[in-house]
């Protein structure tokens, strides 16, 4: 019936007192639309006004003013009934009955729009009723849900989220912490940390997906990257190769690459891009490295290639400015930005002051063009520059400004915009002793560096990037300001799995080195046969070079803790000769260096790589790498020495992190690792 321009009589019946009622009439002079009287009341239309009206005053008069036994019915805690009488015109008339409780309810949620998903269709949203804190209702094609036919809204109870992996699409909030619901399309979606428009290579099809983001992320920090994805089997046929244009597919074969673009029409496959020129590129014309697509899952490649010919003609090199070029000649450089108009070529750079330039003012360290590739040089011993000591703020001091510190070690952390103090390390959250709070604890600017102890250390690490080797590493560079190898003098993490931003140091960002990769077999003696492998790592020692500035380099297995200090007191009584520090012995076995620590002298080191040729004769495959260098030393005049308590190892004599001695093994988990640094130093 039209609705338009109707009046409504509202009825109602309710009781003060338990054992009285009134009977209130009120007329409502206003107009309502036909969707408000629809939506507020379903009508059922009964002819004959006159007829109804006076029925139905007399039923609730009779209810009203009956024989005792009915007086009851109407105690303030039983139900209150609501009739509307709408006067359409003089011969038609609609009632709607509408009962509520006396005690306030909420008012319903709006309809929302279902979307069925797999088998779900008409006849599932008729029966379904309520399910995962949602109530369903089938509509039709007078639904207030838009377009669908099928409506939902919560029910009020307790909502349950979507796991990893489950359509997330009717939950709109998902499970795991840190993961947002995005919608792949209009009938699906899933739980993911991130999301980038087009196609999934872990995906079972290439179908695109919108990203687009449903409800609210969840609450709390994502778990760790899964290394076990792998790519599915239409990536090897839709996908583009490295070299190959991407655009069209948007999406890679080779394990870790991303499809970047740079320019319209051409795209192409790559580890990482940086906005400007590519030095391995056929050309020097910029990148505009856009992500089309998402990255194939699996460890990221080595570096691509030798730097093209172009590179020694048009780039920069050291000292000089690259703001023009946006390209670095030497190897491991990358060109970045101090202020318009200056930039340099440096392994990396931290947005602040330089800490070793000739005035503190602030580095923008905006990259230009992609890394030169290749292994940086090292630098020698690093001395900060005279006005950090008087310029830079002390630990507790407000450094928002300076965004440096005096102290060694420590740096500047961010508790809110306009605020921040110098500290060696900092949580997120809020702090004992503080208000309410959080501390954001956004770095800015460098970590002032230690000064050099002597006998100084290089110390390297051999590291899976993409494993729980990988998250100990990480571990020991966040904690107390860098602590195990990188607690000393100079410090590199060797990767077959290319270069990755592992981050900040002591002396600011943290990459790693690539070596080249080699097959692992097995030794006579059961052991992990690694010294082909450990052979290329050596080549890569040499490379950087950071070793030739120290009196000893230190090799250490990430699942190793050490206390460099320590290794300072136990090394000293051996310097001056080139040596290696013999570290376990065991009954019919000769006294060996182990290969969880390594220590082996400057001068030692040097014979190796000049007589590195002769020890090719000895059993390479057969060997381990720690009981093969240790001959090689052996035979070229360099022998090793003993000191039997530098290293507690649980593979020689049992491992007690709080012996005193200055390194410890194994310990195959970040947090074992750290639990023993601390017991260690306690």
């Amino acid at each position: 019936m039209d609705m338009k321009g109707s009046k409504v009589m509202r009825t109602a019946v309710a009781t003060d007192e338990p054992d009285s009622a009134a009977l209130l009439l009120e007329e409502v002079g206003e107009s309502l639309p036909e969707s408000t009287a629809q939506d507020r009341f379903p009508t059922r239309s009964i002819a004959g006004l006159g007829t109804v009206a006076l029925a139905l005053l007399g039923f609730i008069a009779v209810l009203n003013w009956g024989g005792q036994g009915q007086r009851s019915s109407f105690r303030a805690n039983g139900a209150v009934e609501l009739t509307v009488v709408e006067r359409a015109n003089e011969s038609q008339v609609s009632v709607t009955t509408h009962k509520a409780s006396t005690s306030s309810t909420p008012k319903p949620a709006p309809w929302q729009c279902a979307r069925y998903v797999g088998e779900q269709n008409n006849t599932w949203c008729k029966s379904v009723g309520n399910s995962g804190g949602w109530e369903y209702e089938f509509f039709g094609e007078e639904s207030p849900c838009d377009d669908c036919f099928c409506c939902k809204r919560p029910d009020g109870t307790e909502r349950k989220c979507a796991s990893e992996g489950a359509n997330c699409l009717d939950d709109e909030c998902c499970e795991t912490p840190g993961f947002q619901c995005f919608q792949k399309t209009p009938f699906w979606g899933r739980c993911r940390q991130w999301c980038t428009p087009g196609p999934d290579p872990t995906d079972p099809n290439s179908d695109h997906w919108s990203c687009e983001e449903i409800g609210d992320r969840a609450e709390g920090d994502a778990p760790p990257q899964d290394y076990s994805l792998q790519a599915a089997p239409w990536v090897a046929a839709e996908c583009a190769g490295q070299g190959g244009n991407c655009s069209a597919s948007m999406c890679c074969q080779e394990a870790g690459l991303q499809c970047y673009t740079k320019a319209d029409g051409w795209a192409s496959c790559k580890a990482a891009c940086t906005p400007g020129p590519d030095p391995i590129d056929a050309d020097n014309h910029p990148w505009e490295c856009k992500e089309l697509g998402s990255r194939t899952p699996g460890a990221t490649p080595g570096y691509d290639g030798p730097p093209a010919q172009w590179v020694e003609e048009v780039c920069s090199a050291g000292g000089e400015d690259c703001s023009k070029s946006g390209c670095c000649k030497d190897p491991g450089n990358q060109c970045y930005l101090k202020q318009p108009g200056w930039a340099m070529c440096m392994p990396s750079c931290l947005h602040g002051p330089l800490l070793t330039d000739s005035n503190p003012d602030i580095w923008d360290c905006t990259p230009l063009g992609g890394r030169t590739p290749g292994l940086a040089k090292a630098s020698a011993e690093v001395h900060v520059a005279d006005w950090v000591a008087t310029q830079c703020a002390a630990d507790g001091e407000s450094c928002s400004k300076q965004m440096c510190c005096s102290n060694p070690t420590s740096q500047c952390f961010e508790k809110s915009e306009g605020w921040a103090v110098c500290m060696r390390g900092c949580a997120p959250g809020v702090h004992e002793f503080d208000d309410e709070h959080p501390w954001s604890c956004n770095g800015l600017g460098p970590r002032t560096p230690r000064a050099w102890g002597h006998p100084s250390l290089y110390c390297f690490s051999v590291v899976q990037i993409y494993s729980a080797e990988g998250d100990t590493i990480k571990t020991q560079l966040n904690t107390d300001g860098g602590a195990g190898i990188f607690a000393c003098e100079q410090f590199d993490v060797f990767s077959s799995d290319g270069g990755v931003y592992l981050g900040d140091g002591p002396a600011g960002p943290v990459w790693s080195q690539y070596f080249e990769n080699a097959a692992v077999g097995t030794t006579i003696d059961g052991t992990a046969g690694n010294t082909r492998l450990f052979i290329n790592v050596w080549e890569a020692v040499k490379i950087v070079g950071r070793f030739w500035s120290t009196d000893w380099l230190i090799k250490a297995d990430p699942d190793a803790v050490l206390i460099p200090d320590r290794l300072r007191s136990h090394l000293s009584a051996h310097m001056g000769r080139p040596t290696y520090i013999i570290t376990c012995t065991l009954p019919g076995m000769t006294p060996m260096m182990f290969g969880a620590v390594e220590a082996i002298s400057k001068g030692a080191m040097a014979k190796y790589y000049e007589n590195r040729d002769v020890c090719m004769g000895l059993p390479v495959d057969a060997w381990g790498e720690d009981r093969w260098i240790s001959s090689c030393l052996n035979q070229i005049g360099a022998p090793g020495e003993e000191d039997f308590a530098m290293v507690s190892d649980g593979v020689c004599h049992g491992v007690s992190c709080g012996s005193g001695a200055a390194a410890f093994h194994p310990f195959k988990s970040a947090g074992a690792w750290q639990g023993c640094y601390y017991e260690a130093i306690r």
